[in-house]
């Protein structure tokens, strides 16, 4: 299901950050499979399993899985004003493409309308 994956890729991203790889791995592969199934193809995946599955990516030193990911959150309408300084894209920060779409970010959320008062 859905949402057993959700909980499975925050336990490989744990795993990955503890230096455990190798038990990352197979998980990686389950929550890949669950989610394909539910979704589609991985081009098909909602924005917030797309941007769950690019940090699993990015903290497996994976640059083109990270990218392809955050494009496609990007896309769907990601705006966290914070993705360049997030800590697990750090090795992406200086890729023309990471560049590209944290501007596209930052430019999204600077341009929301601000609540009253603020």
């Amino acid at each position: 299901h859905p949402f057993v994956a959700a909980n499975l890729v925050h336990l490989a991203i744990l795993y990955q950050r503890s230096g455990e790889g190798n038990l990352a791995d197979p998980i990686r592969d389950r929550v890949m499979r669950i989610w394909d199934k539910a979704f589609g193809s991985r081009d098909a995946w909602p924005m917030i399993e797309s941007y769950e599955f690019s940090r699993l990516e990015a903290l497996r030193g994976a640059r083109e899985e990270a990218l392809s990911g955050l494009t496609r959150c990007v896309a769907s309408g990601y705006a966290e004003p914070g993705l360049g300084t997030l800590k697990e894209f750090a090795f992406l920060r200086g890729d023309p493409r990471f560049e590209k779409l944290v501007a596209e970010v930052r430019k999204r959320t600077s341009s929301s309308p601000q609540a009253p008062g603020s």
